[in-house]
């Protein structure tokens, strides 16, 4: 399983995002004073935030949770320095951890939360720039799939297909059944993000030359597997 997160970091510029009553609404007590000590403040800001959205999306599937409120996923802070950008969060909630993993560029913040057992691959595009074949996405949410269409294009597997229960994204086989895949998907602001895991003691998917083509097309070229 896998959740991920991305924010435009455009988006957290205005200064109501600095202000108290702004941070204790989505932050725990540690999470606002780390912020207010980082020297960025709004990718601090963007990284815990994202990190929460993303080891939700990650739980939630698990734990089957209704609702996501910020307060009850806690990063764990403490053993930061407030100079340090973040590239690692561990992420509680109600006693279950969470572990996350970070990128950040100047304009974006993208988190990455999966379990232990799995391997993960991801990709981050402007929303603008994203394409399926010749077609451009007109909407986030359509951005957003012609971005897990091109990283499930690249991983190989001919016979797995981008579905959705609801709105909940999952990889199916196209003859029926779970394809032993799982993804998440997200966008904000001028950005989407898509991320695919599998277990790690399965074969990792072999890509094809065209596959890696049309998915550096598609992206900002940030693709990255890891074991969490």
């Amino acid at each position: 399983m896998v959740g991920n997160d991305i924010v435009d970091l455009d988006f957290c510029e205005p200064a109501e995002h600095h202000h108290i009553r702004y941070l204790d609404r989505v932050c725990a007590p540690e999470e606002a004073d780390a912020v207010r000590r980082s020297v960025n403040p709004v990718n601090a800001l963007a990284s815990i935030w994202a990190s929460k959205e993303a080891a939700y999306k990650l739980l939630s599937k698990q734990l089957e949770l209704p609702h996501f409120v910020p307060h009850q996923f806690v990063a764990q802070v403490e053993n930061h320095e407030g100079a340090q950008i973040y590239q690692k969060l561990s992420i509680l909630y109600r006693g279950v951890q969470a572990d996350v993993s970070i990128l950040s560029t100047e304009r974006w913040v993208h988190a990455v939360a999966v379990l232990p057992s799995m391997k993960i691959k991801w990709t981050v595009g402007e929303i603008e720039k994203c394409f399926f074949g010749s077609r451009k996405a007109s909407t986030e949410s359509e951005a957003v799939r012609f971005l897990a269409h091109a990283l499930l294009a690249q991983l190989g597997p001919q016979d797995v297909t981008l579905q959705f229960e609801g709105r909940v994204p999952q990889l199916k086989r196209k003859g029926g059944g779970h394809s032993g895949m799982y993804v998440s998907l997200s966008h904000h602001g001028a950005f989407a993000a898509a991320a695919i895991a599998w277990p790690a003691c399965g074969p990792v998917p072999e890509s094809s030359d065209d596959a890696r083509l049309a998915l550096a097309k598609n992206s900002e070229a940030v693709c990255s597997t890891c074991t969490a």
